[in-house]
């Protein structure tokens, strides 16, 4: 009844199932660090994988931002206009695909055995906030526009695929170190 089974001479992995460890936390915590320590550690003698479930920065995504970005500073356009409105949902359900995919992946590599760390997790526990950590973003928006509530329904039905990780670690930083280490939340907090 051994815990671990050879996979090779040198890597374990482990019998039945793989695991996954997400990590939490505000930008700024260290997630990407511990995530990437663990990983390196972890796979000189077992088999494991880093996933990344933040913000995915493809040029589809990166185009979109600076669209929005344009509204915001040049227009002074904000979420209350339904142009700036439809553009988010467009963002946010591209990036609630992109979670879930990843998620997928996170699954079948345990199922292979395979641990399998990540930087962020997509939390129904984080709905609460104003802008919850790694959740739909959309249900904070325009709720009688029909094509907005459709939009919210969508990348609702994602973040409700995306079942709780085995083991979650959630990181506390001092506001003051996060906003050292990622400027641009001093940004965020003189919206406010």
């Amino acid at each position: 009844k051994g815990v671990w089974v050879s996979v090779n001479k040198n890597v374990k992995a482990i019998k039945n199932s793989g695991i996954h460890v997400a990590i939490i936390g505000m930008d700024g915590a260290g997630k990407s660090t511990l995530v990437k320590n663990l990983n390196n550690h972890y796979s000189q003698t077992l088999t494991s994988k880093a996933f990344f479930l933040g913000m995915h920065r493809s040029k589809s995504m990166l185009f979109l931002d600076r669209i929005l970005g344009v509204f915001r500073r040049r227009l002074g356009l904000n979420d209350s206009y339904f142009v700036y409105q439809l553009i988010s949902c467009i963002r946010w359900i591209y990036t609630a695909k992109h979670r879930f995919t990843t998620y997928t992946a996170i699954i079948d590599a345990n199922k292979k055995n395979i641990i399998t760390f990540s930087d962020r997790y997509p939390m129904n526990d984080f709905l609460w906030m104003d802008m919850p950590m790694d959740g739909p973003r959309i249900q904070k928006m325009n709720p009688k526009n029909r094509l907005i509530a459709y939009f919210e329904k969508k990348e609702a039905s994602y973040y409700r695929k995306i079942k709780y990780p085995k083991i979650v670690f959630c990181l506390n930083i001092d506001l003051k170190k996060a906003y050292q280490r990622h400027t641009d939340h001093n940004e965020v907090l003189s919206q406010k």
